[in-house]
């Protein structure tokens, strides 16, 4: 497809008709070629109905200036530029062409193709696996790239040729910096959460991590804005000269800053969206077990208000299950005894459920581990015990918040399970995310480096090209 949109272009391209929207009229309009006269032949000059309308057609290779003027001093002029193979640009060396439009439409065609492979990808992932971090990297590279192409399309029609397609791809990334009051907004609301949270239960270094990262975040949207001003206001290397090398260091150093933070944006976006769809997402009715991910109980032994919630999701979604299609769940109940707990937690699970009415016959207890790794590993062996099947349809319930987190430590055993979301209060999300967040950036890290590198080079490209047709 791009050969034979270049070799439209390079056809078609040797001449190149000029229709300039102008907010006066021309008294008298003349033409003056006032330089390169040899490259280029010009006609059909017409001015009227708000425009001026003439056709430029190549002689020889070069750069041609074309002036247009009236008897009341209004002008306008205009650079073509005859390359060797024939076909002319206006206004650069990479600027518009016969057929420019084509190149916008063929980007935003490459782009939906690659936009179409994440998305396949990416439905595959999540059924393969859902609680795998490369969905998250896979989402962000999907609202990524949809950002890209809306961009292109939003303006498409003001933009013809191949450094305007860079010029917007470029911008789009700059667009970051509208993210700026929603992240003041975010840093405020986290900053409320987490005085409550600390207020609920103690002040820790995991209770202030949504405080340090959302002003962190901040800082690093803000970067890009502070970073170009100061090498605005520096005296050491002058930029302001466009055709100086200064200028080009500048434009690589600035738009790859955006580039990156907008990177980093859209996997703050994924994090939260997988986040929120991980708690929300209902299991399929075919669940021989459902694990009940234990957590601190009161000191009288009863289950607290989060450990409450989710036996409780549990216990609906079996109801459910059985409505929906007859079979029946049988409950393990997660947890060891801390030191400051008078029983396990898996035995106030359990005592619970009794006294929902569920059979004692239905509740299986584990009372050895003490971290969710240790349930999901504990947890499988008591099942293993309690069935002879080798691959026993399983759930676990844990806190809204908690789920991604949870089904990705049983995947890394090579456990298949779904989660149940229960409720909970809002000041609890907002560490999660930031834990969710970090946690992709580990695992997933050598895709990501991949990805800022491959953002630095093309950055370097698209940044080349722009110094190339100021230079030239």
């Amino acid at each position: 497809m791009a050969a034979v949109c270049f070799a439209y272009i390079l056809i078609r391209g040797d001449r190149y008709e000029v229709d300039y929207k102008i907010p006066y009229t021309l008294e008298n309009p003349r033409l003056e070629i006032s330089d390169g006269s040899e490259h280029i032949e010009v006609s059909n000059l017409t001015v009227g109905d708000g425009a001026i309308r003439f056709t430029v057609q190549a002689v020889s290779e070069g750069i041609a200036e074309v002036s247009i003027y009236g008897d009341d001093a209004y002008g306008n002029m205009f650079i073509f530029y005859v390359h060797k193979t024939g076909f002319i640009t206006e206004g650069s060396l990479f600027g518009d062409c016969t057929g420019g439009n084509i190149i916008i439409i063929m980007m935003t065609v490459y782009a939906a193709i690659v936009l179409g492979i994440f998305i396949k990808k990416y439905r595959n992932g999540t059924r393969k696996n859902y609680y795998d971090y490369h969905n998250i990297t896979l989402l962000g590279m999907i609202l990524f790239v949809s950002t890209a192409i809306l961009s292109n399309v939003f303006f498409a029609f003001n933009r013809n040729g191949l450094l305007d397609f860079i010029r917007g791809i470029l911008n789009a990334s700059a667009l970051t910096v509208f993210f700026i009051p929603f992240a003041m907004l975010i840093t405020l609301g986290v900053l409320i959460s987490n005085l409550v949270l600390m207020k609920k239960e103690g002040v820790n270094k995991k209770n202030i991590l949504g405080t340090l990262f959302s002003f962190g975040y901040l800082v690093f949207l803000i970067f890009p804005l502070f970073f170009e001003g100061f090498l605005q206001l520096q005296e050491v290397i002058d930029v302001h000269k466009e055709k100086s090398f200064a200028h080009y260091f500048e434009m690589i150093a600035v738009n790859f800053s955006y580039a990156v933070t907008a990177y980093m944006t859209v996997i703050l976006f994924a994090t939260i969206i997988m986040g929120i769809r991980a708690a929300h997402r209902t299991p399929a009715f075919n669940k021989d077990f459902i694990l009940i991910l234990g957590c601190r109980i009161r000191r009288d032994g009863t289950v607290t208000p989060l450990l409450k919630g989710r036996a409780d999701a549990a216990i609906r979604f079996a109801e459910k299950q059985m409505n929906a299609s007859g079979k029946e769940s049988r409950f393990v109940a997660s947890g060891g005894q801390g030191s400051d707990e008078s029983l396990s937690e898996a035995e106030a699970i359990r005592n619970y459920l009794l006294s929902c009415d569920i059979p004692d016959a239905r509740i299986i207890t584990e009372t050895s581990s003490k971290n969710t790794a240790e349930n999901f590993k504990f947890s499988l062996e008591k099942i293993k015990e309690n069935t002879a099947d080798p691959n026993p349809g399983i759930a676990f319930a844990t806190t809204g918040y908690h789920v991604f987190r949870s089904g990705y430590i049983a995947t890394k055993q090579g456990i298949h399970a779904e989660g149940i979301g229960s409720k909970t209060k809002f000041y609890f999300w907002i560490n999660s995310f930031i834990r969710e967040l970090i946690g992709t950036l580990v695992y997933e890290k050598k895709k990501h480096l991949l990805v800022i590198a491959t953002l630095f080079a093309a950055v370097v490209v698209m940044s080349s090209i722009v110094f190339l047709s100021v230079l030239y």
